[in-house]
Order: structure tokens, then sequence, then C-alpha cells
């Protein structure tokens, strides 16, 4: 994990990620013998239950703890989402079994507009995390500015990208923004359906080209998804976390538990 996140996470993520771990061991160990039956318990229910029924609530939790869970709730969706973005260069490698009836280009461009789809949820999952950060720590003017910042500099950096993906679902179909797309879609139906061999080495040098685009845009594009997360957690870090990289609660909170739920 730590030689792979070293060239893929931002360190400064990676350091708020073991933070929030660290305080998740934490809470845990607080908890009650009786506590810890309850929670197994419904752990093993759930499990069990093929329709995944909801866990029953197990403890009362304070608004430290209600903090903590919606914090790294938070955190735990902006990871898989910019984690998906990386997997997405090791998917497009994926090869088309013997006799399939999906095509090199309706493949291409399935994986290139999914990726302008799951792109923009990244762009929303940080945003939602930044927002979030902003509230929680309400009363800590630093965060207030830091995140109105950060919003507004993500937004104005990552728009096209943004824009871009709104454009091909709402006005036409992706290929006709995509130049390679178009003419390798036009010389697979040339060669596919209107069967012209003079044209096949140029079909297939087509398809190898548009794979290794596509890799390649996927790349640069994650860089810039790693910097715009390298931005927030090395901005946020200095008021979220202490000297020992621990959680800083917001001094706001107030001490009384305030319902019960799921830690």
């Amino acid at each position: 994990m730590k030689s792979k996140g070293s060239r893929i996470y931002p360190a400064a993520m990676l350091r708020f990620q073991e933070a929030c771990i660290e305080e998740c061991r934490r809470v845990t160990e607080t908890h009650s013998p009786e506590e810890m039956k309850r929670i197994s318990l419904s752990m093993a229910e759930t499990l069990a239950n093929p329709k995944g029924a909801l866990p029953k609530p197990v403890v009362r939790l304070t608004p430290q703890r209600l903090f903590f869970r919606d914090l790294f709730f938070d955190y735990n969706e902006l990871f898989d989402s910019y984690q998906l973005l990386v997997d997405f260069v090791s998917l497009t490698t994926t090869k088309l079994r013997k006799g399939s009836t999906v095509l090199p280009a309706q493949l291409t461009r399935f994986w290139r507009e999914s990726y302008l789809h799951e792109f923009y949820i990244f762009l929303c999952r940080i945003d939602q995390f930044i927002e979030h950060v902003r509230k929680f720590y309400a009363s800590d003017q630093r965060v207030f500015r830091v995140s109105v910042f950060l919003r507004k500099s993500i937004k104005k950096h990552l728009s096209d990208l943004e824009d871009m993906r709104g454009s091909h679902v709402h006005k036409y179909s992706y290929h006709h923004v995509d130049p390679e797309l178009n003419r390798l879609s036009l010389l697979e139906m040339l060669v596919v359906y209107g069967r012209s061999n003079a044209l096949r080495p140029h079909y297939f040098r087509a398809i190898r080209n548009a794979r290794a685009a596509t890799r390649k845009s996927f790349q640069q594009f994650n860089l810039v998804a790693k910097d715009a997360l390298k931005a927030v957690f090395g901005s946020f870090n200095r008021y979220l976390l202490d000297d020992a990289h621990r959680l800083i609660y917001p001094s706001s909170l107030p001490t009384k538990p305030i319902h019960r739920g799921r830690v």
C-alpha cells in the first residue's frame, strides 16, 4: 500500500486517512463489552440477510462520534471516487473476447464517456467534502476561508472537464466532439459493415492509436485529480490534524449524546 500510495495518492491525503483510521481504532476501543457484542450481532445479521437488512441502532452517539462518522463517510466517498479514476487506466487494457458483438469503436466510446461521468462524480465528491468540512468547522474562520478558496479554485480550473461531460450528455453524442473517435467509427462502419479490405490496415491502426490515446488521457486527467486532492488535504490538514497527526475535533461540538445510530 505505501509504495503504491506514494505514487498514486497525495501524501497529505494519506496523512488524513491515517488520522481517520487511528481515530476509528480509538473510538472502537472505547466501546464497552456489551456494546461490542451488539455491534457484532448487528453485523452478523446484516451479512446473513441476502437482501442486506439495515443494521439496528447499537450505540448512543455523542456529537463527537456523529461528527467523526460523517466526516469519515465523506472522506471514504471521495477516496472511492478517486480510486475508480485510477482504476480506469487499467480497465482500458481489457480486451474483448473472441466473437464479441461489441466493436472497438463502441468500447472506446464507452470508456471515454464513462470516465467523464466518473470524473464529474469525483468533482461532486470533492466539492461535497470541502463544503462539509466548512460546516463541521464553522466556528473556525481559517477553515472557512480555505474552503471558499478551494471551491472557487477547483471550479475555475476544472470547469472545462465538467462542461465537456455536460455537452455530450445534453447536446449530442460524444463522438461528434471527439475527432479521433469519429474517424474510428467511420472506419469501423466501412470495414466491418462495408467489408472494405483496402481500409482494414487504417482501421486496425486507428484502434491501436485510440487505445493508447485513451490510456494517456486518463493518466493525464488523473494527475489533475491528484493535484486537486493535494491542494485540498494540504490546505485542510494544518487545521484538522495536530502535530502528532491526530484528528482535531471542532471546538463548537456539544457534549451530550443527541440520537442513536451506528458509529
